[in-house]
């Protein structure tokens, strides 16, 4: 195992997102590549923690034009989420690794 690094999982990158009229992304710019947005598989809200301070995130499955799949996610302003600021951007939830079966790690 020498060698190897020990990386976090579920890490976030932040990311820009372009949004037509209705909200929907249509490209992301991941580091210096922008790419297009082909299709939305999926978007959600999750409101947390509405009995104290609420914190609220709106999530988007997307496939890029290269056919590669990204789940972004930002603070939500519509559900008054205490940490939504003007200009929030959207974060990319990296893929959590492949990590091996434990018996190959000896």
């Amino acid at each position: 195992m020498s060698g190897k690094r020990i990386r976090p999982l579920g890490t976030t990158r932040e990311v820009r997102v372009s949004m037509n009229a209705e909200g929907t992304p249509t490209a992301v710019v991941v580091g210096r590549c922008t790419r297009r947005v082909s299709t939305v598989r999926e978007r959600w809200r999750i409101d947390d923690e509405w009995w104290r301070t609420p914190l609220a995130r709106d999530y988007a499955v997307v496939v890029l034009d290269d056919g590669r799949p990204l789940t972004l996610w930002t603070w939500s302003k519509a559900a008054g989420g205490s940490r939504a600021r003007k200009g929030e951007p959207w974060r990319h939830l990296s893929c959590p690794p492949t990590v091996p079966h434990a018996g190959a790690l000896s």
